[in-house]
């Protein structure tokens, strides 16, 4: 029986159907990337800046309500957000230095 290999997701998914911060998916590979770590330390939020609305989950109500707006979206996949900005494009919480604002609660 032959076997079928799927493409990479970068070839087959385009930007519209990445999820929210994604700029394109790449397949791991271990000479491409054997220099990457996955650094901790690394708190910069410069991804979620153009953001103005970031998903919620139900859990997160109570934390996120203290300090945004909380809004539902319409169409096939409803869901809460947060509201982090009032224009396309901004994110009133991340500041010039790309830290979210100190003492706010972060979306997850």
């Amino acid at each position: 029986m032959p076997t079928t290999v799927a493409a990479a997701p970068s070839e087959t998914q385009s930007d519209t159907a990445l999820p929210l911060f994604f700029k394109g998916l790449t397949a791991l590979n271990r000479n491409l990337h054997a220099g990457l770590r996955f650094d901790r330390r690394n708190k910069r939020y410069g991804y979620a800046s153009l953001a103005p609305a970031i998903p919620l989950s139900i859990s997160e109500f109570n934390v996120a309500a203290d300090h945004y707006p909380i809004v539902f979206s319409r169409g096939p996949n409803p869901g809460a957000l947060a509201m982090v900005g009032i224009r396309e494009g901004e994110n009133l919480f991340v500041q010039e230095d790309l830290n979210w604002q100190s003492g706010i609660y972060i979306p997850a």
